[in-house]
């Protein structure tokens, strides 16, 4: 089975690919390459990100791969890169600035976990992708109200116009067919020589002459030198299941095991649902909450509790973590600035052995980013410009922590759910999402046709967890409001968001959602 956020064409493919006996990696990845060139390398990128999460089922081992953005080695002084702002509606500041370029680590990492995990040939993973860029979809309302909003970015540099020109030198219009014959060349290049045509060889040289001339200190020798990173996940208990979610350096991990962590030593479930229950609600804030601090602000809860990443895991220390916020009971803490992953990918895929991915891939910003610059038919996102202050604490030519959160519940040795969260609140949606699954014995599907929570946003100074529009009831907000928590209604947040694959071992059934199965 696939379940996946993006593209029904892709999930096909990535069916084929199952049938002709590849496995759960192989066809995560096929369904990655098809989504990016069905959307046209907006939401999604060729020169974006991947992390994954890996049970095999031959030695019962699991593993994590990191292909997160690497830094510029030559950028010194990332606190002066380029700010770009966008509104709610994802509109942007003409601001063009190449510093704002990381050296992407997509490409790699679909080539490193296919080495590893792959059995079908790498060519054919991207025959879907390739299809799909030569033969062209149809240029709909969500492509149109994209283009518009972006086409003064779109249009800038002529390698990128020509992209969205028809062979007459118009724009494309609704009901077109939009085709994407570079790209395809492209795509076929790096099926045939793999990811060292991006980080070595002919795309590489130009991708470096183009955003140097855009402003980027980016070299030959970022790409040559990008490694992506195996890793242990994060590991964490619940209730007798064990979980395990992407590791460092990324920062979803200790964050959703840490609010377990307190949920069960609190017993919320027995606080009863928190879409009735206005004390489950409220107390939900107070967890994740306090968890946002401790991954923003270590020193909030003082030198006394050692807040790494690994013992953030324990238990312990979640239990220390809990007891101060409740007792400084402080809503109107000091802001904190919380990395979003606008615009991911979630994939979750078993196949006939046993194997489970879980697989997430973003650009990491809103809609191609502003630098308008596409290379060979990739769009090059702007990832840079949101965290400077990130990029300075990591150092030149490291991994930028992300926070995703795809991963694994196993009970008793066996693999029970796998999920993965699309855009920002991921630690939040899957939080409760998890919750439904394991606490309130609800299916995946079930569980997001409940109201969604999102993450948290500073409105009037105080700390609100977002909640999604005309899903709870005023009385129920009002009243969990009075337990000491804020709450802010926006249409961001959707709890389909959240994609789970769940295996019942007993039974061998399996059970999963999408954002595509949500009722409303």
């Amino acid at each position: 089975m696939i379940t996946a956020t993006m593209s029904r064409i892709g999930v096909n493919a990535g069916m084929k690919i199952l049938d002709e006996g590849g496995t759960a990696v192989d066809a995560a990845l096929s369904v990655a390459l098809s989504e990016i060139a069905e959307t046209d390398g907006k939401f999604i990128c060729y020169a974006g990100i991947m992390d994954l999460v890996y049970y095999e089922s031959k030695t019962g081992k699991i593993y994590n791969m990191n292909a997160s953005y690497n830094t510029i080695q030559n950028e010194i002084n990332p606190l002066t890169i380029p700010a770009v702002t966008y509104n709610m509606v994802d509109t942007l500041q003409n601001i063009v600035d190449g510093r704002t370029i990381l050296v992407p680590g997509f490409m790699k990492g679909l080539e490193e976990a296919h080495k590893k995990f792959g059995k079908v040939p790498l060519s054919n993973l991207f025959e879907n992708a390739i299809e799909i860029a030569e033969k062209g979809t149809k240029w709909d309302h969500d492509d149109n109200s994209n283009f518009l909003r972006w086409k003064n970015i779109l249009t800038k540099y002529p390698a990128t116009k020509s992209i969205f020109t028809k062979p007459d030198g118009s724009f494309y219009q609704l009901g077109d067919t939009f085709k994407q014959p570079e790209l395809a060349r492209t795509l076929r290049k790096i099926s045939e020589e793999g990811a060292d045509y991006m980080y070595k060889g002919e795309w590489a040289k130009k991708f470096v002459t183009v955003a140097r001339n855009a402003g980027s200190k980016i070299t030959l020798k970022d790409l040559q030198d990008y490694e992506v990173i195996w890793t242990n996940p994060m590991h964490g208990t619940y209730k007798g299941y064990d979980l395990y979610i992407n590791g460092e350096p990324d920062l979803g991990g200790p964050r959703l095991i840490e609010a377990l962590n307190i949920a069960e030593e609190i017993k919320l479930s027995e606080m009863g649902h928190y879409s009735k229950s206005p004390l489950a609600l409220s107390t939900i804030y107070q967890i994740l909450a306090s968890t946002l601090y401790s991954s923003n602000l270590p020193a909030y809860y003082g030198d006394s509790i050692d807040l790494t990443a690994n013992s953030r895991t324990k238990k312990e220390t979640s239990k220390q973590v809990w007891e101060i916020w409740k007792a400084e009971n402080n809503l109107n803490v000091v802001p904190v600035k919380k990395e979003k992953n606008e615009h991911t990918a979630a994939i979750v895929v078993v196949d006939k052995f046993g194997n489970v991915a879980a697989l997430i891939h973003s650009i990491a910003t809103p809609n191609w980013g502003s630098t308008g610059l596409f290379v060979d038919g990739i769009s090059i996102p702007d990832a840079a410009c949101s965290r400077q202050t990130l990029i300075d604490k990591v150092g030149p030519g490291k991994k930028v922590p992300t926070e995703t959160v795809p991963g694994l519940i196993l009970k008793d040795g066996k693999p029970v759910l796998g999920f993965a969260c699309i855009s920002g609140g991921a630690v939040e949606q899957t939080f409760i999402s998890l919750l439904n699954v394991l606490d309130f014995n609800m299916t995946p599907q079930e569980s997001v046709e409940k109201p969604g929570i999102g993450d948290f946003i500073f409105d009037k100074d105080k700390l609100c967890l977002t909640l999604e529009p005309k899903r709870f009831s005023e009385s129920l907000v009002s009243e969990a409001e009075k337990y000491n928590a804020n709450f802010y209604e926006t249409g961001s947040v959707m709890s389909a968001f959240w994609t789970g694959l769940y295996i019942d071992n007993n039974t061998g059934k399996l059970n999963a959602t999408s954002i595509w199965l949500k009722k409303d």
